[in-house]
């Protein structure tokens, strides 16, 4: 997916199941091309995150919200990507949110400089409320 001669974004969008978008306001700038122009200009920038106040996950430190992620299409996201899944707390019952979160934390491939953690609501809804707030201050509702 790295080097896929057909694929010409620069950025590769992670959604979970049960994440939906809402906001399809044509009017205005695709917030996914905004947040890439307004977060992750740099080369340095690889992965864009939304924070989650509440976590849910497991046993989540409630860092972000690992169901939507924009992911910037390098060799280091997809080392990192690899990384994650093969890390052995996967295996020890630990949730992808949960190892995701260890993995920023520990700094694993330099991780915190390449991670940008966007405010909650930005790509996530609220936990305790999915409909917090209009879709165009709200894009994606979470159900899960």
């Amino acid at each position: 997916w790295v080097s896929h001669p057909d694929v010409r974004d620069n950025w590769v969008l992670w959604v979970g199941a049960d994440a939906i978008f809402v906001n399809f306001d044509d009017k205005g700038e695709d917030v996914l091309r905004r947040l890439i122009r307004e977060h992750a200009a740099g080369t340095d920038v690889q992965v864009l995150v939304t924070r989650d106040p509440h976590g849910r996950a497991g046993n989540s430190l409630s860092l972000f919200n690992a169901d939507v992620i924009l992911l910037r299409r390098s060799e280091w996201s997809s080392k990192f990507l690899q990384r994650w899944w093969d890390d052995p707390r996967m295996k020890e019952g630990r949730t992808d949110q949960e190892v995701l979160e260890l993995l920023y934390l520990e700094d694993v491939m330099g991780a915190k400089s390449k991670f940008v953690l966007l405010p909650p609501l930005t790509l996530n809804s609220d936990t305790l409320s999915i409909v917090e707030k209009p879709p165009n201050q709200q894009p994606v509702v979470h159900l899960g």
